[in-house]
């Protein structure tokens, strides 16, 4: 199974449409982490988590740096594939014995929906590559994640599955301070940060925080057998688990269990649906001024004041942003 032959078969003789649609099966199965620790067992993972037709592409059109980089983030998939389906029973075994009165029941709504399963396993696995952007055309300077281009040419999935794995993960790179903030200072975090940290995944927001839990004990726990305890399967007995790991698994839990409950404290499990106070047509004649693009800044400014007086009314939310762009100018 292992053949330099199947693997090159699997990128250029079958359809990229059709490897998509069998690794969702795989991934919206009742044991996804088998079938993909099958895939990693016959070294498959990286023929598979690829850029398609658009590999070469890729390989021209980018300097040496990017490219080695490109490689080096590829080759950690097959231990990213190892670590999280080992990792997976064991979650979930402390979160079925806990009872996390927040965290759980988002998790048990996650994984009864099929399409948020495969969202969850395609984040997990393709996180190594975060935000990195790479070239496709040598004639061209347009950047594109490497995790949208997997998806999207490797493995042929829609743009909105794209867009909503591509951005949980470069946010995972990009603004894990805000999710860092509040686990170091808690309530003290402003509830703007955190509500505009949330409108970044709109009705997705649940599934990055349980993502980023996963994400943040794979990086706690290091998940590494001998070379001799490798199987086709998963087996977390293999892999045994110190009571100390077992205990950061279960604080880390604790702490997203916290943030969830401060979300919805806070009033913020919606707040991608919150209306704004001011609209730009009014800030633009209360102003006396035409639309243009200095209302960008304003627009997210109005937001923050929103966020952070709930209570405030739209005479005192203009106020502000008449003050705050005597100070822009």
């Amino acid at each position: 199974m292992k053949s330099p032959e199947l693997k090159s078969t699997l990128i250029h003789k079958i359809s990229r449409e059709r490897v998509g649609v069998e690794i969702e099966k795989v991934l919206t199965s009742d044991n996804a982490q088998y079938g993909l620790n099958l895939i990693k067992f016959v070294d498959l993972t990286e023929s598979i988590f690829n850029t398609g037709t658009i590999y070469e592409s890729i390989q021209q059109s980018n300097d040496a740096t990017v490219i080695s980089d490109f490689s080096e983030k590829s080759s950690r998939l097959s231990s990213r594939v190892e670590s999280s389906t080992v990792l997976k029973p064991v979650f979930d075994s402390i979160i079925e014995s806990n009872r996390f009165s927040h965290f759980s029941p988002l998790y048990s709504n996650l994984f009864q929906d099929d399409h948020l399963k495969k969202l969850f396993w395609l984040a997990v696995i393709l996180q190594p590559f975060g935000s990195l952007e790479v070239k496709v055309n040598p004639k061209k300077q347009n950047f594109f994640q490497i995790v949208d281009i997997i998806l999207k040419e490797g493995l042929k999935y829609g743009k909105h599955d794209s867009d909503t794995i591509s951005g949980i993960i470069k946010e995972s790179v990009t603004s894990y301070q805000v999710l860092s903030d509040f686990f170091d200072n808690g309530a003290n975090i402003q509830r703007s940060k955190l509500g505009v940290y949330l409108r970044n995944f709109g009705q997705y927001s649940p599934l990055n925080l349980i993502f980023n839990c996963f994400n943040d004990i794979i990086k706690k726990v290091i998940v590494s057998p001998s070379p001799d305890q490798q199987a086709p399967y998963p087996r977390p007995d293999l892999f045994p688990f110190s009571e100390a790991d077992l205990n950061t698994i279960k604080s880390t839990i604790q702490e997203y269990d916290s943030l969830i409950k401060y979300i919805h404290d806070q009033d913020l499990a919606e707040v991608d649906k919150l209306k704004p106070v001011l609209d730009g047509k009014t800030i633009s004649k209360s102003l006396d001024k035409k639309p243009g693009p200095w209302m960008k800044s304003i627009t997210h400014e109005v937001l923050v004041w929103q966020l952070d007086h709930p209570a405030g009314s739209q005479d005192e939310c203009l106020q502000h942003i008449k003050q705050y762009l005597s100070t822009q100018l």
